[in-house]
């Protein structure tokens, strides 16, 4: 399990941990938010899903998990900050 979190899990929730801490910088979610438990419970409900119910995982669930976590209002929520820039491809000669 060790080999499984160096490999997998640390990259992946650093990263995350990344996307939560710009989105605490901008106002889009409190300053107090606890990171590694809004990461468990994100996480936690879709391997619920998956792994135990078998419910789906749709394009609204990210929206209805914040709800249910107390962090949007409601449907027509927007967020403060503007998405990441992807990097730019590679030129080619």
């Amino acid at each position: 399990m060790d080999a499984f979190r160096a490999a997998f899990l640390t990259e992946r929730r650093t990263s995350c941990a990344t996307l939560i801490q710009r989105g605490i910088a901008c106002g889009d979610l409190p300053g107090d938010t606890d990171i590694e438990l809004f990461m468990d419970a994100l996480a936690g409900a879709i391997f619920y899903r998956q792994l135990v119910t078998g419910l789906p995982i749709d394009d609204e669930l990210p929206d209805r998990l914040l709800r249910v976590l107390g962090l949007r209002p409601g449907s027509t929520w927007t967020p403060v900050c503007p998405p990441a820039a992807s990097p730019e491809p590679p030129r080619t000669p």
